[in-house]
């Protein structure tokens, strides 16, 4: 978690994982900086039906890198 605080280029992580880090209360995740995502394992979690994860992952990417963009 240190380590992600410090505004990430590169993050590769489970769908469910990094799902998990972004909906914390205290979720210290900075993606603003972000320039390559590799979701590990994302077909089979849209297989399994879990859109919702993944669509949150990649809205919470957009959001940050807009926010960031519009200052």
């Amino acid at each position: 978690m240190r380590l992600l605080s410090y505004r990430p280029d590169i993050v590769i992580a489970t769908p469910g994982r990094l799902h998990d880090l972004l909906s914390e209360e205290d979720a210290v995740l900075n993606l603003s900086r972000l320039r390559f995502l590799v979701i590990d394992e994302a077909d089979r979690m849209i297989e399994m039906g879990h859109f919702r994860e993944v669509d949150s992952i990649l809205d919470r990417v957009f959001n940050e890198k807009k926010e960031t963009f519009d200052k």
